[in-house]
């Protein structure tokens, strides 16, 4: 999916909503508070304003209202801080007037820096722009950021060298940056180069506008970035990369994408030879939704340049669902070959580009971009009247018209505008599978309504088995890294499944608790090739052993995830994703009630967390002892049990369970574009979409058959939904529920 998201050390917001805040029946809920990096696509950074007229600030509070008091402020941080007065600090900047940098910022705790007019500079900001706190450059270069630092509401013009140079936690948001004009270079706004064994660092870069100027170098180290819903519009000269993702020699590959280009807009005018927008040399990036305009591209220019290296040959790279404008819009730089299925192309809009992997030599002696088809995958792209016998990868399914993403939108006023795209089919019913050995049949070209709003995607089988293999077709068609078997006939030792395989890009397939069911074992095979991981959710008493050595037998490595009980196996979960640094939040719910259950998995996996379980209004003591061992976390209680059982700072509850799933909607995805729909008779639909819903960021709505008032004011309210996936047959949802969902 996306992704995500799709990370380690939180950046917490400067207040925390008040304890046991409810959201109860139709009342508008408040999303849950987020770290910059655990953000939604498309939701925008917490809207922190500095404060309005005189106020007295908190012991950890500091106020700057007169000019060039900002460094002062900083050095009373850094001394209160570091002398374990206060833990942390806010300086909220309420002058307009212009601020110093320092030349360094250290203290042994995070410090805020919360400037005039924070608010959202990146995609879709509203004109006129708000005034921002102006920055001074420091005239002798870089800041060096020595510790936790988080920046809001700035605009700096004219500097001709790097701003920001952080060796540690560090964020910039809702800024505005624009660079001056050095005739030999164009400065970075961030250039960093963390130590690398710093893996718990974060470089979050949301919700900015960058004019003249590249965003960020990242030098070294294991840490995770956070690139999202930027606008970016400059000049490139020859060897020059806006976005710089360099090798790590102690990186471990394989850790859950940490490093996400997400929903940003890019213009490069007058790209050189040579040059990329996205420049990636580490394993492990996403790079989707995001929109590239390269204008009077030179023949060498890319959008994204993957290069390898020798120290570890670059993998696990997905590069989905944007749209590409002039130059060349996926390179390979060889320097070590790819290892197969090192790169991932899927659902792009390629028709504009003037080449994607181009074969052979490059007209420049220096760049090859022979890339073998074993090591790109090439699924369900548009390619418009691009010529793709030339590119060097494995394609499947040419799309002939392109699924339109919800495209990146820059500020007003600008004139610059994304990529036009074909008209896309808007109503789609694929037909029931009715494959042999009980696997799906592939699903029938869909239908068009084109006086619909929204597609409709039906996601059936015969039964639920073949409706989560369904699901895993859908999504992948060319095979997966893994496969999570969870049991089909309970749903809590199956909660944690779907954040684990959102994290795991895996799909999720139902089985018998006592035996592996046919159509199941079929898919595996068709899904994995052999010596691939199986993830087996719960212990021996959720699926027997027996499972485990069926799934050997067919040649795959199996792994069991479990505790001593269905609470024990979402803990563990838990343990696993913390262990790589993905774990942020914990949402709670009854682990004897399906509904809240799995209404809570896509939320869970959309803010990097876990699901744990209650027991009904009592804690479970397994989820009690990890909340008391990870106090640092936020916890959300999703369903009235869960907010008796739980301290949680916010409890999200309903009156029905199509009420509470808008409500999680609604606090979790401001704006999804896509969500599914599963019935609320039965748990395993809602299972089987789980995992799919929560790759396409979206939210899963339990309905009881038809589109009732709740979630048509929800829909009417949500205009950014494109996309409904209907999980389940006519028997769930008739043709008048989807055209309901379409409208």
């Amino acid at each position: 999916m996306k992704q995500s998201i799709v990370m380690a050390l939180a950046f917490a917001t400067a207040f925390s909503l008040p304890a046991a805040a409810q959201i109860n029946g139709n009342a508008a809920p408040q999303a849950p508070q987020q770290a910059p990096q655990q953000q939604a696509p498309q939701q925008q950074a917490p809207q922190q304003q500095a404060p309005r007229g005189p106020r007295t600030p908190n012991a950890n509070e500091f106020i700057v209202d007169q000019a060039n008091m900002l460094a002062k402020a900083i050095d009373d941080a850094e001394a209160k801080i570091n002398a374990g007065t206060i833990t942390s600090a806010t300086i909220w900047v309420t002058t307009t007037q212009p601020q110093q940098l320092p030349a360094s910022i250290k203290a042994n705790g995070k410090i805020t820096i919360i400037g005039n007019g924070n608010r959202p500079a990146g995609l879709g900001a509203e004109a006129p722009d708000a005034p921002r706190t102006p920055l001074t450059p420091h005239p002798h270069g870089p800041v060096d950021i020595l510790s936790p630092v988080e920046i809001r509401g700035v605009t700096v013009t004219g500097f001709t060298h790097t701003l920001f140079q952080p060796h540690q936690a560090f964020a910039i948001v809702n800024s505005t940056f624009t660079g001056g004009n050095n005739p030999k270079t164009t400065p970075y706004v961030v250039t960093t180069d963390l130590h690398a064994d710093h893996v718990d660092d974060q470089i979050t870069i949301e919700d900015n506008a960058f004019t003249n100027t590249h965003i960020a170098n990242i030098e070294d180290g294991e840490g995770t970035v956070s690139i999202q819903r930027n606008h970016l519009k400059t000049s490139i000269r020859r060897n020059e990369h806006p976005i710089s993702i360099a090798q790590s020699p102690k990186y471990v590959v394989g850790r859950f994408s940490p490093v996400v280009i997400r929903h940003n807009h890019f213009e490069a005018q007058s790209s050189d030879d040579l040059s990329s927008v996205v420049r990636i040399a580490r394993p492990d990036v996403k790079v989707e939704q995001n929109a590239f305009v390269l204008t009077q591209p030179k023949p060498q220019a890319f959008a994204v340049l993957v290069v390898s290296n020798q120290v570890e040959p670059t993998r696990f790279i997905m590069i989905t669902r944007n749209s590409f404008t002039g130059g060349i819009a996926v390179g390979n730089h060889i320097g070590a070959p790819l290892q197969a299925n090192a790169l991932t192309l899927q659902g792009n809009d390629f028709s504009k580009a003037a080449h994607v992997l181009p074969i052979g030599d490059m007209p420049h002696k220096d760049v090859k971009t022979v890339t073998p088809k074993a090591n790109t995958l090439a699924p369900k792209n548009f390619w418009g009247p691009l010529p793709n016998n030339t590119v060097a990868a494995t394609i499947t399914e040419n799309l002939d018209a392109f699924d339109p993403i919800v495209a990146p939108v820059p500020p007003k006023g600008d004139g610059i505008q994304p990529p036009t795209r074909p008209t896309p089919p808007q109503v789609q019913t694929p037909n029931p599978p009715t494959g042999p050995g009980g696997r799906p049949a592939p699903s029938a070209p869909p239908t068009t309504n084109p006086s619909a709003k929204r597609t409709v995607i039906r996601i059936a089988g015969p039964s639920r088995v073949e409706t989560a293999i369904q699901a895993a077709q859908h999504d992948y068609p060319k095979g997966a890294p893994t496969v999570v078997i969870a049991r089909a006939d309970v749903a809590a030792d199956s909660i944690a499944a779907v954040p684990l395989g959102e994290e795991l890009n895996a799909p999720v397939l139902l089985t018998q608790p006592d035996r592996l069911h046919p159509a199941t074992a079929a898919e595996l095979q068709r899904l994995l090739p052999k010596g691939a991981k199986v993830i087996v959710m719960g212990g021996d008493a959720a699926i027997n052993p027996q499972v485990s050595q069926a799934i050997s037998h067919l040649g795959f490595k199996v792994e069991r995830i479990a505790g001593a009980n269905r609470a024990g196996t979402a803990v563990a979960v838990a343990e696993q994703l913390k262990a790589h640094n993905k774990l942020t939040q914990v949402l709670v719910a009854d682990g004897a009630d399906w509904q809240p259950v799995l209404i809570a998995g896509p939320a869970a996996a959309e803010v990097n967390g876990v699901t744990l379980l209650s027991n009904g209004t009592t804690p479970a003591p397994e989820t009690t002892a990890f909340l008391q061992r990870n106090a640092g976390l936020k916890v959300t209680a999703i369903g009235a049990t869960a907010a008796t059982a739980t301290k949680a700072a916010t409890a999200i509850t309903g009156n029905s369970p199509t009420t509470l799933s808008v409500n999680v909607a609604k606090a979790f995805f401001p704006k999804p574009t896509t969500i599914g729909v599963a019935t609320t008779a039965d748990f395993a639909d809602a299972l089987a979409g789980g995992v799919q819903i929560a790759k396409k960021d979206g939210p899963m709505l339990l309905l009881p058959g038809q589109v009732d008032a709740a979630t048509r004011t929800y829909l009417n309210a949500t205009p950014s939904i494109t996309h409904v996936y209907v999980y389940g047959g006519e028997a769930r949802f008739n043709q008048a529920a989807l055209d309901a969902l379409a409208e």
